[in-house]
């Protein structure tokens, strides 16, 4: 392949997979990847290039190469899977990222003193002893904050994991599939162990071949996977405890820490009951009251403790208005338990179970990312409200909290729902005679779980709605004349969503998005509110959209974004994603902001999960500008052509979010939905008007697990009109699931099985 002179940079993916034996690369080029997947045996690197990009001569036959003096950055497996048995890494190297020369025949290297980040398995293959460390570098380990994230080389056999000043977690996946390491010794300090940390890795199974701190607060689900003997640990403590788990038996306060637990706050308090994490996943609370039952009551001798939280409750509540860095919560818990003796005041049920309840309030330190239990309160003394959460905390020395921030309803109305009777009609698709007889027979799945009952108003007298197993068919009807006016088969499907879309708006009639899966393939059928089908089987990315004024539309397909030209056809990929090999990358464009710039979405795998950031693509220079973005949350985008707002974008990942906030171009600056309306946990599902005038938010409770958000359903509603700022609703509301969606005159529809709620948002103001 000749490369012309005038290539300034070679982009990754450029010449993947096309057999290449040979390529001249010319001076003037500064950024070189893409040579991926050929059959190279060597390659002479010219000394204007500056940075080697990912994986950019990656599963080649590369026996020699020769990197020049200019090279300052050596990207993420950027050798891997080559022949080579030698590398010379010039002084102009400062960073050599993960796996960048991993699988190759190299047998001992030196790194320069001007090398200061080495990735993970960056040298993996080659032994400690062989990689000899400059100045810039400290530790064979890759540490991230306060982690160890991983190692940059093989080991004989034996890891040994030292502690570092702050360094007190290894991160989920840190040496998951590495087969050199057959013993692990983890030193004294090391206080968390994340999901999949020692994944297939040769430790597991083996007897005696992990030596755990006494210093150990958590060990995660499937950090390992072999049986409770390859542990060694000192007798008596927390570690044993979290491998063996609750021994009712020994009823010992000095060797069971079942059994040791404070049971009055300022034991709590004193004794700092917390684990290193940022989050607010109160199952983490879930051992802590398991041992402060057991030892409150150890003399009833105790046979069974079993914690659960209790979802909804007046009980459980949150207030993230941060107060310093802090976010504070309560949650009620049931326990059930089983004891030989009576506990007075309490009864036992027909199975000989005592039920006790309590609430438990933690605070989540932000800044220095801990989850701290501040006290645990009785069933008689619960709190419900803000201010005696508030009250509480602030009578923990342990915290210095700001003034009290009030509820947006304590310093001015907010309308409810039973003030605006008149804007609200109800209709009960029960008295359908159409509808019930299609679905009398249909088992429904629960809310997580797919094929749920859901039913997407179209006009004031129709809807669509999806009949699964053993119908298989998404069916419109007139409810008020009870026919149906048409329908379409889909066998085998699962119904996962059925909403709007603004995809296809120069559709002359409005169109909506099917989600579905069959056999665990997800896809999106496009389909007007005729019955039209405008786009069928499609993946979860693919679309086309316009950028108003322009000659330009963007093309979203399998997660690579490109640039077609309508005057003459031309299509330009612009945003190449990476879906085979670690990280993975994808794209996702979310919104034009001018006829020069757009958001789009990158995805990116990472230790344990994936990270998602947004970005601003100019198509001037083909520029990308991250936006900084304040948590996660769903982010509202509007430009110059739009009235209002019209585009949402999701930040953080799927499920649902615990905010939304809307961005002004302007400033570069993003404003919480929560500071014009009350606090709520989280959002289950949303609606932005097709004017992009109003948003209408389901609100309800969470649950976490592996901190991957779960809803359950939605029990209140907020309505924002998004020129003004103002809430025009806000009110709790009983739904068993629950989905929202606006008509094209603004009138909001609530659907919760058969109920369907009409709110004439125009007539609340």
């Amino acid at each position: 392949v000749t490369i012309p002179d005038s290539v300034i940079n070679i982009d990754d993916y450029a010449f993947t997979f096309n057999s290449l034996t040979s390529v001249v690369i010319p001076h003037g080029v500064e950024y070189l990847s893409g040579f991926d997947n050929n059959k190279l045996s060597e390659v002479t690197i010219p000394d204007s290039v500056t940075d080697i990009g990912d994986y950019a001569f990656r599963s080649n036959r590369l026996t020699n190469v020769t990197i020049p003096d200019s090279v300052i950055n050596i990207g993420a497996g950027a050798f891997i899977d080559n022949l080579l048995k030698n590398i010379t890494i010039p002084d102009s190297v400062t960073n050599i990222e993960t796996y960048a020369f991993s699988n190759i025949l190299l047998e001992s290297v030196t790194i320069p003193d001007s090398v200061t980040y080495i990735g993970k398995n960056a040298f993996l293959g080659v032994v400690e002893d062989k990689v000899k460390l400059g100045a810039g570098v400290s530790s064979y380990f890759v540490i991230e904050g306060d982690s160890i994230v991983g190692h940059i080389c093989s080991v004989k056999e034996k890891l040994v994991i030292p502690y570092y000043e702050g360094v007190t977690k290894i991160a989920a996946h840190a040496f998951e599939n590495r087969n050199d390491i057959f013993k692990v010794e983890i030193s004294e300090g090391i206080k968390i162990i994340h999901h999949y940390a020692f994944k297939d890795t040769n430790v597991n199974g083996r007897y005696h071949s992990v030596l755990l701190p006494d210093s150990i607060q958590y060990i995660a689900n499937m950090a390992f996977s072999g049986s409770k003997s390859m542990f060694e640990y000192t007798s008596g403590s927390f570690a044993e405890y979290l491998i063996y788990g609750p021994n009712y038996t020994n009823r010992s306060s000095l060797t069971n820490h079942l059994y040791n637990f404070p049971i009055d706050r300022q034991g709590i308090i004193n004794e700092d009951i917390a684990i290193d994490i940022k989050t607010e996943d109160v199952s983490f609370g879930n051992d802590w009251i398991r041992r402060y039952i057991c030892s409150k009551y150890m003399d009833k001798e105790i046979t069974r403790c079993d914690v659960g939280i209790t979802i909804p409750s007046i009980y459980s509540i949150t207030d993230r208005t941060l107060y310093d860095g802090h976010t504070i919560k309560a949650q009620e818990y049931q326990i059930t338990l089983c004891a030989v003796n009576d506990i007075e005041g309490l009864t036992r049920n027909e199975s000989g179970e005592i039920k006790i309840k309590v609430q438990a309030v933690f605070v989540t330190d932000n800044i220095k990312g801990r989850f701290i239990l501040s006290g645990i309160i009785p069933e008689s003394e619960m709190i419900d409200t803000r201010q005696e959460l508030y009250d509480y905390i602030k009578a923990d020395n342990r915290f210095t909290l700001g003034e009290y921030i009030p509820e947006v309803s304590d310093t001015k109305h907010i309308p409810t729902l039973a003030e605006n009777q008149n804007a609200i009609t109800k209709v009960d698709l029960i008295n359908c005679p159409v509808i019930s007889e299609l679905t009398k027979d249909i088992v429904y799945g629960q809310v997580n779980t797919g094929n749920i009952e859901e039913y997407l108003p179209i006009g004031d007298d129709k809807v669509v709605f999806y009949i699964p197993a053993p119908v298989y068919k998404l069916y419109m009807v007139n409810y008020r004349s009870n026919e149906i006016i048409w329908s379409h088969d889909y066998p085998d499907a699962k119904n996962l969503s059925l909403n709007y879309t603004k995809r296809y708006s120069d559709e002359i009639n409005e169109v909506f998005q099917f989600y579905y899966s069959v056999n665990d393939t997800y896809l999106n059928d496009f389909i007007d509110i005729e019955g039209k089908i405008i786009a069928q089987s499609m993946g979860f990315d693919s679309y086309e959209n316009p950028i108003p004024g322009t000659k330009w539309k963007v093309i979203n397909d399998d997660y690579n974004v490109y640039l077609k030209d309508t005057e003459t056809d031309s299509v330009y990929m612009v945003l190449c994603a990476n879906k085979t090999d670690w990280p993975v990358e994808n794209y996702i464009y979310q919104k034009a902001l001018d006829e020069n710039r757009f958001v789009y979405q990158k995805i990116t795998s990472g230790e344990g999960m994936f990270f998602y950031h947004l970005f601003v693509y100019d198509i001037r220079d083909g520029s990308s500008t991250q936006i900084e973005v304040n948590d996660f949350g769903y982010y509202l985008f509007s430009n110059d052509m739009d009235e209002y707002v019209t585009s949402a974008v999701v930040y953080g990942g799927g499920g649902s979010q615990p905010t939304m906030f809307i961005y002004d171009d302007e400033i570069k600056k993003f404003v919480d939905i929560k500071s014009y309306a009350n606090d709520f946990p989280f959002i289950v599902d949303y609606s932005i008007s097709k004017d992009g005038k109003y948003a209408a938010l389901l609100t309800g409770e969470i649950g976490d697990y592996f901190e991957i958000v779960r809803i359950y359903v939605a029990n209140s509603i907020l309505l924002i009109d998004l020129e003004t700022k103002e809430v025009l609703l806000q009110d709790s509301l009983t739904l068993n699931g629950g989905s929202i969606s606006f008509l094209s005159d603004n009138t909001l529809v609530i659907n919760d099985n058969k109920m369907l709620m009409y709110i004439d948002v125009p007539g609340l103001e």
